[in-house]
């Protein structure tokens, strides 16, 4: 994960921590020993929260994110109306000399081919016009349901650990904290360095193209040091292991989701009726249920890319 070398424990920042069995409907027998309460933190005596992440085995780790406030998006955001759908009819006027009349000869059915061209003309230029119109809200919509995917636009929530002992650790965000997500990107980089001491690998899906750059970037964004041996050469430390490019085995055009490859092995599904796109909604929200959905959200991520890396041979 994400963190430096700063007097700053985990517990400080995620709150009272939960412990516990799993229960027989969750896919394998798993402890929860952290789940974030995110309006119920307190401060609690000084304990590094990795010492808990199975020291010296591999980690497994997955990230979530949520776009920026809607004060900091609108910086970002601008209409494009060349994208509105007819936008060259908008100021265009209906010319009869463009119609095909191919080898009409009577003046009733060229008057009539004309009108029907004209009425088909008025019609996609009124829907264009409405379209425009709406581009802004329609626009701004689909910015904002991507902004997540991006840490120009997008912020990290919370990160989820589990090690080959089957432990998870569920680290998040206090909403009411402005420094939340820079405290929580300093605990991912401690647990970075306590890894390489014991050279524990530390796997992620997807975390080459997704995961590591977006928490190195909004570690650069926020100040928050990031360990000189991250990236060599533009590369990750080689303890970072993305079973994406294991999959890929030198293909890089070779590609599939999580989802799909847990039902290749067998392993089970994603969380029923949720996707990345609906953490931030879930987690944020005052409902203490949505919340709960979102954190087994992720707890089921890191068990499924678990469950890969065995069977992958990784761990």
């Amino acid at each position: 994960m994400d963190k430096s070398d700063v007097p700053f424990e985990a517990d400080d920042l995620f709150g009272e921590a939960e412990a516990g069995v799993a229960t027989e409907s969750q896919p394998e027998t798993v402890q929860v020993t952290a789940v974030v309460e995110p309006r119920k933190a307190k401060a609690k005596a000084a304990k590094s929260k990795s010492e808990a992440l199975a020291p010296g085995g591999p980690l497994i780790f997955d990230i979530e994110t949520g776009p920026e406030p809607e004060e900091k998006l609108r910086d970002f955001f601008e209409v494009d109306y060349s994208k509105v759908k007819g936008a060259d009819l908008i100021d265009a006027e209906f010319d009869p000399a463009t119609v095909k009349l191919g080898n009409l000869k009577d003046q009733a059915k060229i008057d009539a081919k004309i009108k029907s061209e004209r009425e088909k003309f008025d019609a996609e230029k009124t829907a264009a016009i409405a379209a425009k119109a709406n581009a802004a809200t329609d626009q701004w919509r689909t910015f904002v349901d991507r902004a997540a995917l991006s840490p120009v636009t997008g912020r990290v929530l919370a990160i989820g650990w589990i090690g080959t002992n089957d432990v998870i650790q569920i680290w998040a965000v206090d909403p009411a904290d402005a420094d939340a997500e820079k405290k929580l990107l300093t605990t991912f980089w401690v647990s970075f360095r306590d890894c390489a001491k014991t050279d524990a690998p530390i796997i992620g899906f997807n975390s080459h193209g997704f995961d590591l750059p977006f928490l190195i970037r909004r570690s650069w964004l926020l100040g928050v040091d990031v360990p000189d041996d991250v990236l060599a050469n533009g590369r990750p430390h080689r303890l970072f292991i993305d079973l994406m490019q294991v999959w890929q085995c030198g293909n890089r055009q070779e590609r599939i989701s999580l989802n799909n490859l847990s039902a290749f092995f067998g392993h089970g599904q994603k969380t029923e009726g949720v996707d990345g796109g609906d953490f931030a909604r879930l987690y944020l929200s005052e409902k203490q249920e949505d919340r709960e959905t979102a954190i087994e959200y992720l707890r089921q991520d890191v068990r499924l890319t678990l469950a890969a890396a065995k069977r992958m041979g990784v761990v």
